[in-house]
């Protein structure tokens, strides 16, 4: 993606490096430029903002990954790639407390008349 500039942002709690948009107010990832992304492009994206997430609430990977009831291999594979199935995803959602955030992505249809 050209047009978002990506800046490194040191994970304290890692002591790694990882992109961050630079246009970003907060060090959460934003979703804002996401449109033309591919799909691994958009899921390294999440990734990033679950991590932002995480090290906000300052929780190490360890300790999330037990709270998400998943491996702590599965859980930092997700972190460093975006890669993860869709239970794994639902269970972070859930460990975040987050599962109403589901229903923006699919809101009910209005009802027929």
């Amino acid at each position: 993606m050209d047009n978002i500039e990506l800046v490194p942002y040191l994970d304290p709690q890692l002591g790694l490096f990882w992109p961050i948009c630079e246009n970003c107010r907060s060090m959460k990832p934003t979703f804002e430029q996401c449109l033309g992304m591919s799909s691994p492009e958009l899921c390294r994206r999440l990734a990033e903002r679950i991590r932002a997430e995480r090290v906000e609430r300052g929780l190490s990977q360890k300790r999330f990954a037990e709270a998400c009831r998943i491996p702590l291999r599965t859980y930092k594979r997700f972190e460093l790639n975006g890669k993860a199935n869709l239970d794994t995803f639902v269970r972070v959602v859930l460990a975040f407390e987050r599962p109403a955030g589901f229903e923006s992505l699919f809101p009910p249809a209005a009802p027929r008349l």
